[in-house]
């Protein structure tokens, strides 16, 4: 196999581990830069002429596979628990309105005429 591609896959597996750190410690300003080079390594490796199931085993081998599943469910789990803290916000913006529409009420009855 290509050492080139091998250099590659080493540089592509190293940057997804680095995205999951980076999703852990929820530094999201970092992840296009991340994510981005890893686009443009697949990109690299598709000019290759290589043999499909030499390739297979060096992903095999480097644990891509495996790295990209936890990258995948880590993404999964910080998009959940930023959905939830969205719906924590609506929920106390929808309370407050309510509260406040509720005052405006009874300070109108509180009014003399």
């Amino acid at each position: 196999m290509n050492n080139k591609i091998e250099e590659l896959l080493i540089e592509y597996k190293n940057i997804s581990l680095k995205l999951i750190e980076d999703l852990s410690n929820d530094k999201i300003e970092s992840l296009d830069k991340g994510l981005q080079r890893k686009g443009d390594i697949q990109k690299e490796i598709d000019n290759f002429d290589f043999d499909k199931n030499e390739f297979i085993e060096l992903i095999k081998k480097l644990e891509i596979e495996a790295i990209d599943n936890s990258l995948y469910e880590t993404t999964i789990i910080k998009r959940n628990e930023a959905k939830n803290e969205l719906d924590k916000i609506n929920k106390i913006k929808k309370m407050q309105n309510n509260y406040n529409n509720a005052s405006m009420k009874v300070n109108f009855f509180n009014t003399k005429i």
